[in-house]
């Protein structure tokens, strides 16, 4: 949307839990990312490098690496600006 701010969707599924909510699941989730968003928020550097040597990735990682060889072949400098 901008150079620092996004807009995420995401898709929520569950093999468990059926005497829940959808909403108690919503609420549920909705809680984890606010807990994680400060980690997100306070990232340094900011700006994603596609120098993949420049730090190590895990088997985690797949579609980040993906993600920014991506980028890169589309002629990028860093990911998402």
């Amino acid at each position: 949307m901008t150079e620092k701010g996004c807009r995420v969707f995401m898709v929520v599924s569950r093999n468990y839990g059926f005497d829940a909510s959808n909403q108690q699941f919503k609420e549920f989730q909705d809680t984890v990312f606010a807990q994680e968003a400060w980690i997100i928020e306070t990232q340094k550097p900011e700006l994603l490098s596609l120098d993949l040597q420049a730090e190590l990735n895990h088997k985690a990682d797949v579609l980040s690496v993906v993600y920014r060889r991506w980028l890169k072949e589309l002629g990028g400098t860093v990911g998402a600006v």
